[in-house]
């Protein structure tokens, strides 16, 4: 089997975004324990980042019903679901 082109950046991107998910569970995880704080401190600008790429995706989820913690569990596991298909479409 020869690994695609496609694959590899599609691959990059789930892994990216999947990180991302990861990065913001770490990040409410200091929040949680006041480590973080609002207005000095270098975690702010990943608050930035997450605003605008994992967040859409929670609030989304958060419409439908699902709570805040379980959809970025959601999030990953539907990354994986895709990847999973995406990947073996190629292959087959």
């Amino acid at each position: 089997m020869k690994y695609s082109f496609f694959l590899f950046w599609v691959e990059v991107l789930f892994v990216s975004y999947s990180l991302l998910v990861l990065l913001r569970v770490i990040y409410l995880f200091f929040e949680a324990l006041n480590l973080v704080n609002a207005t000095r401190n270098p975690l702010q600008s990943a608050e930035w980042v997450f605003r605008w790429s994992v967040d859409p995706a929670i609030n989304l989820l958060n419409f439908i019903g699902i709570p805040y913690f379980l959809s970025l569990f959601v999030i990953i596991l539907v990354i994986l679901i895709l990847y999973h298909f995406i990947y073996w479409s190629l292959f087959e």
